[in-house]
């Protein structure tokens, strides 16, 4: 599900622009940014934090002056982090100890 609703909601504006090839090239850092966003708010139980880190994602990776390379290094990055911050979880998990401080008193689980 955490990877079905972003795509479903970048699929209209993104499909238009690049046609379907551009789209399943995406689809991975769809997933990774939802992964990313999904860990913060349930880290911090904080919609304005995810929302302005989504935000800054955008400007970093979405604009006309972060084209080419700049937008690919970003990108590359947010996979970086997806994959960490899934590691670090499953290591905590394994040993039962929260992972950065457990997670925010009214966030979900």
């Amino acid at each position: 599900m955490v990877r079905l609703a972003p795509a479903a909601v970048h699929l209209v504006a993104n499909y238009r622009e690049g046609g379907a090839g551009t789209y399943l090239g995406m689809l991975p850092g769809l997933f990774c940014g939802a992964v990313v966003l999904t860990w913060l708010y349930d880290h911090t139980g904080s919609v304005l934090l995810a929302a302005f880190w989504h935000g800054l994602h955008n400007v970093a990776s979405g604009t006309q002056a972060a084209a080419g390379t700049v937008a690919a290094v970003v990108t590359t990055l947010v996979m970086a982090q997806a994959v960490l911050l899934v590691g670090w979880e499953v290591r905590a998990h394994r040993r039962g100890t929260p992972v950065l401080g457990a997670p925010a008193a009214g966030a979900r689980r």
